[in-house]
């Protein structure tokens, strides 16, 4: 019997050092059609789903507006716009920050305040197609969003590298209102990235909502 059994099991155990010797690379094809998949995902704005966003109040023309509760997005809602020209970032703002939103553009966390609240707001996106240009974002760089009741206008005065589970890295501590911009850091095909690009940007004009 142990003729017939052995064979077997140094195959079964040779097939196992194969695996693990090659699952590395194995992640990495993964990731790479993944990123490939990515691509081929709508993420520029697209005109036919956009809501009516107004530009009437725009910088310093008014400090503040008031609040009413049609303001606020439901989850999935596309609800913005977010530009900057120097970088080529045109893109539909989505609230939520589930897959099915950073399939279709940027995604906000829905436990951050709406742009005009004078909080921070967490932007995420893929970084092979809605924030790839954030490789070479620089301070300076200035972030203008259309809203369906205002436009804000943000600019970059810092960035930061920090691990997916940092989450002082996300800016809620800030007594001003910021967009934090993140994707996943580097920007080159990895197997697995643990790692974020975190990239703040302070308000320089549009209203405040009183609320």
């Amino acid at each position: 019997m142990a003729y017939v059994y052995m064979p077997l099991l140094l195959s079964l155990i040779g097939f196992l050092l194969v695996f693990l010797c090659l699952s590395p690379y194995i992640k990495a094809a993964y990731s790479v059609m993944s990123i490939i998949s990515e691509n081929t995902a709508q993420t520029s704005v697209d005109e036919t789903e956009v809501p009516d966003f107004k530009l009437e109040n725009t910088s310093g023309e008014t400090e503040s507006i008031p609040y009413s509760p049609d303001m606020y997005p439901q989850l999935g809602e596309l609800y913005a716009q977010i530009h900057c020209d120097r970088l080529g970032i045109h893109e539909n703002v989505y609230f939520g920050d589930s897959s099915t939103e950073l399939n279709k553009g940027v995604g906000q966390y829905a436990g951050s305040g709406i742009f005009g609240f004078g909080r921070t707001i967490i932007l995420g996106g893929h970084h092979a197609t809605s924030f790839a240009p954030l490789e070479y974002v620089e301070v300076g760089d200035v972030f203008t969003v259309n809203t369906s009741y205002a436009t804000y206008t943000y600019e970059v005065y810092d960035m930061v590298v920090a691990n997916e589970d940092d989450g002082w890295a996300f800016g809620f501590d800030s007594d001003e209102e910021i967009i934090t911009m993140y994707t996943c850091y580097p920007f080159t095909p990895l197997a697995s990235y643990s790692q974020r690009l975190y990239v703040y940007a302070r308000k320089t004009s549009g209203p405040y909502l009183e609320h």
